[in-house]
Parts: structure tokens; C-alpha cells; sequence
């Protein structure tokens, strides 16, 4: 705080008034020079100058948290997903590669004394897909995942106080990294949880919301089966037990392009770029047919060089290549 005293006379005596200027400094130093000046009557008053330094303020702040790390598995690739016990164990279950095969198995970090424990819920080959758990309000495990070898969706659980999975749905092409499972318990005690599949002999993700809910199990589509749909699925449950679910769409082209009435081809299923090339041939309504990637940049004039060059062969035989130039090596 500094202060400034102005004296002024008049008839009869003299009195003086003290003007005072507050500044706060958080966050750094302030400093003032003078502190104080004494002024003159009509006379103007001399700059005071005052400069400011920012100081960066450490307070000493901690997060209280430590980091570690442990290795489960190797190998793993199709999934994992972790959840904690109300006794504050943690549950992991991973797909785990064993002889170039995947099997299921879990993980129990004891809050006890920090050791993990493993246990193998399904030895059979191929199996272990997309798992998720959840750990209910008694300790209760459930988890789901997905079986290659036999194109099932399997639930597992140990609330008999034994291990128990059984097979809920047939599924198809649960190979695909995009497809994916959620888990979910509601205040009730329920199970949800939603997985992607698709139809026999096709690509084509189908998202399916299961729940045993009223005491047994239900299913309900929740996608388009004619979309590339349900990639990497998310689900959450609100406060109120209602169900959101988060999912990728890879596809809305063919929608664009009926709409726009534009002549094309499609298929339900990755056919190669050999076959939809030949397939997309067979739409041609001219004379020559120019593949090209809608990434590249032409020239100025590269069309009429091109056909130049094909006026100048006698037969209908041939193809064509030009030659891509770009600005140091392809990454």
C-alpha cells in the first residue's frame, strides 16, 4: 500500500488530505518508486513508477499416487478389459496366445497383498474374443466373450461359487478387430452388454444388446444389418438403469449415392480390388476406362497426352500406365 498527502491553506488555518492507492501483487513482486511524493500547490505531480514481476508459485502439490505396472500376458490381441471388486481386488480378462492358438483367461490382483493370481475360464481353441467383465455389488464375477472355433457368444460367470459359462448366441467374423463387446450392471442387479456380429456370409456388423432383465436372457438388434455398422462399441448405463450405446458407422456411401441416383456397384462383403474393379467395369458407357486414385494430382493436360498416345496404336489391346512422381520416398 502507498500513499500520497496533499496540504492545502486556506483563510484561517491549514489542513491536509492523504490519498491512498491499493495494489495487489498475487502471484509475483510489486515494486514502487517512490513510495511517496510530496507535491506543490499548481504544481503537477511527479510520475510514481511502479513495475511488476510474475512469479511462477510452486506450492509443493502431490497426486498422492503412485504408478505400477505388471505384465499378464504376451500375444494378446483380440481384447481386454478390467474391473474392480467391491473389496478392492482388480479383475483382468485377456486373450491370451498360446501355440499360435487364443484362450481365455483372468486375472485377480489381491488387495490383500498385491499379488495376481490366474485362472483359465476357457482352454478351448480360438476363444477369448472381445472380452468385457464386471464385478456386481456381492463379488460376483461376469464376463463375455467370443468363441471363434464354434462362432459363439459365451457368458461366464462363478456366482454358483464355481466356474459356469454357457453359449447365449451364435455369432459370425469375430475375428475383426472392430468388433467388440460392453458389459454393464444396473442398480438392480441386471446384466447388459452388447456385442457386434454379422450375418452368415457376410462382413456386414450387426450391434445386438442382450440382458436378463425379467429373469432371462433377451436380445434386441440395435443396428442397421445393411450398414457397415456397430464398429467399437461403448455402452453406459444412467442413473435411471436407461441403456446408451456408442458405435462406429463406416458406411453411409451407398445411402449418398442412391440418393443422388448415381450408377454404381456394391456388395456386402470385401471383394478385392480384382473383382470390384471387373464388377465396376461392366457399369463403362464409353470407350476407354481410366483407373486412378482419387488421392493423385494431375497436370495440366495429362488427358489429352494420354489419349494421344492410345490414338497412336492400331489395336484395342493394351494398357496404358503413367508414372507417379512424388516429393521424397513413400511413408
Amino acid at each position: 500500500m502507498t500513499g500520497a498527502v496533499t496540504t492545502s491553506t486556506i483563510q484561517g488555518g491549514s489542513d491536509s488530505d492523504t490519498i491512498y492507492i491499493s495494489v495487489l501483487a498475487a502471484g509475483g513482486s510489486l515494486t514502487v518508486s517512490p513510495t511517496s511524493r510530496e507535491g506543490a500547490v499548481n504544481s503537477t505531480l511527479s510520475d510514481i513508477t511502479m513495475s511488476y514481476t510474475h512469479q511462477i508459485s510452486n506450492y509443493g502439490w502431490t497426486s498422492g499416487v503412485s504408478n505400477t505396472s505388471a505384465v499378464l500376458n504376451s500375444g494378446t490381441r483380440y481384447g481386454i478389459d478390467t474391473a474392480i471388486a467391491p473389496n478392492g481386488d482388480i479383475v483382468a480378462v485377456t486373450q491370451l496366445s498360446v501355440s499360435g492358438n487364443y484362450i481365455f483367461d483372468m486375472h485377480v490382483k489381491s488387495h490383500v497383498n498385491g499379488t495376481w493370481s490366474r485362472i483359465f475360464l476357457d482352454n478351448t481353441s480360438n476363444s477369448g474374443y472381445n472380452p468385457s467383465v464386471e464385478v456386481d455389488e456381492n463379488g460376483v464375477v461376469h464376463a463375455i466373450y467370443f468363441a471363434s472355433s464354434t462362432n459363439q457368444l459365451r457368458y461366464v460367470t462363478n456366482l454358483s461359487g464355481s466356474w459356469v459359462s454357457s453359449n447365449l448366441s451364435a455369432a459370425k467374423g469375430l475375428s475383426l478387430d472392430w468388433f467388440g463387446s460392453d458389459m454393464a450392471i444396473d442398480s438392480q442387479g441386471n446384466l447388459h452388454f452388447i456385442f457386434t456380429s454379422s450375418n452368415q456370409g457376410s462382413s456386414q456388423g450387426i450391434l445386438y444388446h442382450y440382458t436378463n432383465q425379467g429373469g432371462s436372457w433377451t436380445n434386441t438388434t440395435i443396428s442397421d444389418s445393411s450398414y457397415q455398422d456397430a464398429h467399437y462399441p461403448s455402452m453406459a448405463l444412467s442413473g435411471k438403469d436407461a441403456v446408451h450405446i456408442a458405435f462406429y458407422n463406416d458406411d453411409g456411401s451407398k445411402d449418398y449415392l442412391q440418393k443422388m441416383n448415381y450408377d454404381f456397384t456394391y456388395t456386402d462383403y470385401n471383394a478385392g480390388i480384382c473383382e470390384g474393379m471387373n464388377i465396376a467395369a461392366k457399369k463403362a458407357k464409353f470407350d476407354y476406362i481410366l483407373y486412378a486414385h482419387d488421392d493423385f494430382y494431375f497436370c495440366p493436360g495429362w488427358d489429352e497426352h494420354l489419349l494421344n498416345e492410345v490414338n497412336k496404336i492400331s489395336h484395342n489391346k493394351f494398357y496404358l500406365s503413367g508414372i507417379m512422381m512424388n516429393n521424397g520416398p513413400l511413408k
